[in-house]
């Protein structure tokens, strides 16, 4: 296992250090570094600025769209062609106040539609308008309005705020502005020490460039194996600088573990031979999961600029992406230009799309023009055009979001929201709507009952316990039994480590760890019982518990 994820440690490492007549030497690779580095850390900087604009200020978006020759083919053979129309959506939103208003026109096969929608903590407020053209489109989740013979002027949805998905939101957006803000010197010397692994004899000058040409190739040098053995420790120390320290791990716990990480990556990486390597190339050859045509990286002092020709297949689904880009630094603002075509062949989906994009962005603003054009089968639905659309996003907060005055006269309210009261977590599950508490344990996977036609959950010594071969099909593990009483659970996707649990006993195994659960496995009419939370969290799941319905429920 050590030895194939080396591997792809060193398939990796060299794609992830590119950024988005000739002769080669040691000085071309500096210089393309020296540039990649100069241009990473312009774009951090205005990534970080755009951030916290995001997370602070009110965003206001406009897209200015048209379709021509749009087209769609059903599976029912209803078709439709020679489809155009144009649309105008202008958006602003906070994230941080929880709100956002949306107003949109435009003519589509020959519809007139127009509204507004705003968004609050409290629901989401449509007008009489967007009713209108909403079931213009067809939509029909406004069926609940048709038993009303005229509408007011707003009709105001009362929803259930998923708060947890929006906390995470939160976190995902303050962790990556604290990533680019703390972390920018340490991922710059992670790029660094990643480039540093590739052969000197890939970089080359042209013209005023420093260029990076790859190919198959270079993956199954000795060269490349070398430099990244020689560079494994500067390596591995650079990303984990990377890496913060979580907030239930003491500072002494935390270098341990770094410690143990780079020891063990690092044996791993010497541990592989050349000739390892070129049989794994040769099997990839074979399976062809990746072709690299021609991947080209030009940097100057102020461009990056690609040409990529990439193409594989995994069993039944090919692709192919070729493509053109270029990205250029320019008095504090970074401009960018891209042609890139995608093909994709499986036995459900066939896409061919060409899309071609114009950008310029600095601190503030965003302005992009995309085309896009080609079709798309989906289950023998086939969709095609070209659609066209001018976008600006200005992040200065200089929009205002104006929610609209309602009373009992110019509204109709819709409550939808769920009659569910929350679970341990706090969080509300709309599947558990209607079910009752009839003294008996429910299990819910993906929000889906499990059934248990023999042996029942149980709770024991106040933790829920479930039927070993029942819990394991729920976390997709097989089973190994060690006589008498030993038992191994073991990811069927190989993604966890093996869990070896002994019965009456509250130690148990994962990988080489002995640790200890809170309530041992049991042997009850002959059916063995293990606790769900504790397995279940182990395997990657989580795991909440609703009193009132006494139902576990497991996600991933």
């Amino acid at each position: 296992m050590r030895r194939i994820i080396a591997f792809v440690l060193c398939f990796c490492l060299t794609l992830l250090s590119i950024p988005g007549a000739a002769w080669a030497d040691d000085r071309a690779k500096e210089e393309f570094t020296r540039n990649y580095i100069y241009l990473l850390d312009h774009s951090l900087k205005m990534q970080n600025s755009l951030l916290k604009n995001l997370i602070n200020n009110t965003v206001n978006m406009s897209v200015r769209a048209k379709l021509t020759d749009g087209s769609v083919e059903l599976a029912d053979v209803t078709t439709v062609s020679n489809v155009d129309g144009e649309a105008n959506v202008d958006l602003a939103f906070n994230l941080k106040e929880k709100k956002a208003s949306l107003k949109f026109d435009g003519d589509i096969a020959s519809y007139d539609l127009k509204g507004k929608v705003y968004v609050t903590e409290d629901g989401v407020i449509v007008t009489r308008e967007a009713v209108e053209a909403f079931r213009k489109m067809g939509i029909d989740a406004l069926g609940e309005l048709d038993e009303f013979n005229e509408l007011p002027s707003y009709i105001v949805f009362q929803e259930d705020v998923n708060t947890k998905e929006l906390e995470e939101l939160d976190e995902v957006l303050e962790q990556q502005d604290k990533l680019i803000s703390d972390k920018d010197e340490e991922m710059k010397t992670f790029i660094k020490e990643l480039i540093n692994v590739i052969p000197a004899s890939c970089f080359r000058y042209s013209g005023k460039y420093a260029v990076l040409d790859l190919d198959m190739s270079v993956f199954s040098s000795a060269v490349l194996l070398n430099n990244l053995k020689e560079n494994s420790e500067k390596l591995v120390d650079a990303f984990l600088a990377l890496m913060e320290k979580p907030e239930d791990v003491s500072d002494e716990e935390y270098e341990l573990l770094k410690e143990q990480m780079k020891f063990e990556i690092v044996n791993a990486i010497d541990s592989v031979s050349i000739s390892d390597v070129q049989d794994f190339m040769a099997q990839l050859n074979d399976e062809k999961p990746i072709s690299i045509n021609k991947f080209q990286i030009k940097t100057s002092r102020t461009e990056v600029v690609a040409d990529i020709d990439l193409s594989g297949k995994f069993e039944e689904i090919s692709y192919v992406l070729k493509g053109e880009s270029k990205a250029e630094l320019t008095a504090g603002a970074l401009k960018g230009y891209a042609n890139l075509d995608f093909k994709l062949d499986s036995p459900d989906i066939t896409i061919d799309l060409n899309m071609v994009e114009d950008e310029k962005m600095n601190d503030k603003e965003i302005q992009a023009e995309l085309t896009v054009k080609g079709d798309m089968d989906i289950d023998d639905n086939i969709i095609g055009g070209n659609v066209k659309m001018d976008l600006d996003m200005d992040f200065t907060d200089n929009a205002t979001i104006v929610i609209p005055n309602l009373n009992e006269e110019n509204s109709l309210v819709i409550d939808n929201r769920i009659k569910v009261s929350p679970a341990e977590s706090g969080a509300v599950y709309p599947f558990l709507e209607g079910i009752e508490n009839n003294g008996n344990i429910r299990v819910f996977v993906y929000g889906e009952e499990v059934d248990f036609p023999d042996a029942k959950p149980i709770i024991r010594e106040g933790r829920t316990l479930l039927p070993l071969r029942a819990l394991a099909d729920v976390l997709d593990c097989e089973i190994a039994w060690q006589p008498p009483d030993k038992v191994i659970l073991k990811d069927k996707y190989g993604e966890s480590e093996d869990m070896l649990l002994i019965i009456g006993s509250r130690e148990y195994q994962m990988g080489d760890e002995v640790e200890v659960m809170d309530v041992a496995p049991v042997i009850i009419d002959n059916r063995t019982y293990v606790p769900v939370r504790f397995i279940a969290e182990n395997f990657g799941f989580t795991v909440d518990w609703h009193k009132d319905t006494r139902s576990v429920i497991l996600d991933w």
